[in-house]
């Protein structure tokens, strides 16, 4: 028994009257696509690469957004094992330690274990300076650690210096030209 696959030849007629519809489902996945692909962090080229994909190798909006969302989990995933920080220590002319922590560019929810365990080797009466200044994105339980930290520190006699980008606090405007 031989199987042969066959694909349909369609009329210029026939593909005149879908396109409407794709037209449609065009409009509605590309918006979709790119939302993953921004709310993951992933470029906004990986989110219409995937609904590309998804259309054209599956042909099936459900599919193309699942292929989209593991796109989004996939870049999350390497996101986040990008490193985080950088400990730095080194003892000051007083002879007091002195401990740096720079923060990476993008600080997730997942850095926050790596994070704390940073925090917890500052020993008593050292100086800890964090330098968030290139950070771009902080997750806010990220932000939350840092402050409790910071509560902390004094009850340990740790002087702690933070430094945070000069936008931080600010709302950004944006401009308008008349």
């Amino acid at each position: 028994m031989e199987l042969t696959l066959s694909t349909p030849k369609l009329s210029f007629k026939e593909i005149k009257s879908g396109l409407p519809a794709g037209l449609v489902v065009f409009l509605e996945a590309v918006p979709l696509c790119l939302g993953i692909a921004m709310a993951s962090g992933a470029s906004l080229f990986a989110g219409i690469i995937s609904g590309i994909i998804g259309a054209i190798v599956f042909a099936d909006l459900l599919t193309g957004i699942g292929i989209g969302m593991a796109v989004a989990v996939l870049s999350i995933r390497k996101n986040s094992y990008k490193v985080s920080h950088m400990l730095h220590q080194e003892k000051a002319a007083d002879g007091k330690e002195q401990y740096d922590i720079a923060l990476a560019e993008e600080v997730t929810f997942r850095n926050k274990g790596n994070i704390m365990q940073a925090l917890r080797q500052v020993p008593e009466g050292a100086a800890l300076v964090i330098d968030s200044t290139r950070s771009a994105v902080m997750d806010h339980n990220v932000k939350k650690l840092i402050q409790d930290f910071k509560e902390s520190a004094h009850r340990k006699n740790i002087t702690l210096t933070f430094k945070e980008p000069e936008s931080a606090g600010q709302a950004e405007r944006p401009q308008v030209t008349l």
